[in-house]
């Protein structure tokens, strides 16, 4: 990264709204920093908490990543259309970039708020992502707002070593 790559990232991290942000949005694009992928990506990450205006900053990404995406994702899951953040989940598989678990957790969390996505469970199976904990309790998570108590079972009951304070509390709160 140069340095003036990372002089606008800590500039980033003072913003105190969109408008500071937009301001050094605008500097990324006349100076040509809006073509580094990582600089991009902080940016996006930065300006979630106005999810329109991260929105309008990724639908210009040409070469998006993993990070963007989660990043949107976990944006729309905290928005109040969280249906949209399924929408980019799909956009996201549809790449052919390699899921993480971040991507299926934050997935769960917005499919939970919205009654969708009842096959996320399948995906995660398909992908090999069941051994982790943190996935497992959000997949916990789901079933219990969804109220799917026989599903809440079956997936506690498959995850005896990696159970933890986490898991018993998305049980007990559920």
């Amino acid at each position: 990264l140069s340095p003036r790559c990372l002089k606008l990232i800590e500039d980033l991290r003072s913003c105190r709204d969109t408008v500071e942000v937009s301001r050094i949005h605008g500097y990324m694009v006349k100076t040509g920093i809006d073509k580094d992928d990582f600089a991009v990506s902080k940016l996006i990450a930065f300006s979630i908490e106005d999810i329109r205006y991260a929105s309008s900053i990724f639908e210009h990404v040409s070469n998006t990543n993993l990070y963007m995406f989660n990043t949107m994702i976990r944006g729309y899951s905290m928005s109040d259309e969280p249906e949209l953040a399924f929408r980019v989940f799909n956009q996201l598989r549809a790449t052919g970039l390699a899921l993480d678990r971040f991507s299926f957790i934050t997935t769960l969390k917005s499919c939970s708020r919205s009654g969708i996505g009842e096959g996320v469970h399948g995906i995660v199976l398909r992908s090999g992502f069941m051994s982790f904990t943190d996935l497992r309790n959000a997949l916990l998570r789901f079933y219990c707002v969804c109220g799917r108590i026989s599903d809440v079972r079956k997936v506690f009951d498959e995850m005896p070593q990696s159970i933890d304070a986490v898991s018993f509390s998305t049980l007990i709160n559920g």
